[in-house]
Order: structure tokens, then C-alpha cells, then sequence
């Protein structure tokens, strides 16, 4: 009973994601190689949000200096518009 309350939250919240064009066929690819990979999902997710992380704090480093260097802004702003993309 209570798995059967589990799967629904998360079938609803998945559902929810894809509405708000957080999730997109990309995670359908994921979730298939899931079955060879057990945690793939969770392991490409972990890697996307660690990564993200990083280059926001870089990016905030270098927004909040004396000087801004434009050039490191847009690779960082690039970088980061690449790993939502993933």
C-alpha cells in the first residue's frame, strides 16, 4: 500500500516537472538506460547539479569583483546553459 502511494507521488511530481518544462524526452532517454543501469537517473542528476552548482558560485565570484571580465561571465553563463541542457 504504501509503495503504491510512493509511485504515485512520484508519477504525479514527474508529471508535474514535464508540465513545467523541467523534464523534457531526454530523462525518457535516461529512465530507459535506467534497466542496464540501476541510479542512472540519480547519478546523471547528481553530476548536472554539482556541476551547476560550481559554476554559479564561479559565476557570482566573478559578477562580484572590481572588475568584470565580460569574456569569463558569458563562457560561465554558456557553461551553464549547456548543463541545463543535458
Amino acid at each position: 500500500m504504501f509503495a503504491a502511494q510512493l509511485t504515485q507521488q512520484l508519477i504525479d511530481f514527474i508529471r508535474s516537472l514535464r508540465e513545467q518544462g523541467i523534464l523534457d524526452d531526454r530523462f525518457d532517454q535516461i529512465k530507459e538506460l535506467e534497466d542496464e543501469n540501476p541510479g542512472l537517473v540519480v547519478e546523471v542528476l547528481t553530476v548536472a547539479i554539482r556541476s551547476a552548482d560550481f559554476t554559479i558560485d564561479e559565476l557570482e565570484k566573478k559578477l562580484s569583483g572590481t572588475v568584470i571580465y565580460y569574456s569569463k561571465v558569458r563562457e560561465l553563463t554558456h557553461k551553464l546553459k549547456g548543463i541545463s541542457a543535458r
